[in-house]
């Protein structure tokens, strides 16, 4: 069981990038 190491991958970048862009779009509304 478990995800395929391509398909982990993805979803860890994918997890990363939406947290770093709601992090970016939060500094962005506090300015």
């Amino acid at each position: 069981m478990g995800f395929p190491s391509p398909l982990h991958g993805v979803l860890n970048v994918t997890i990363f990038g939406a947290a770093h862009l709601h992090h970016s779009i939060h500094g962005l509304a506090l300015q």
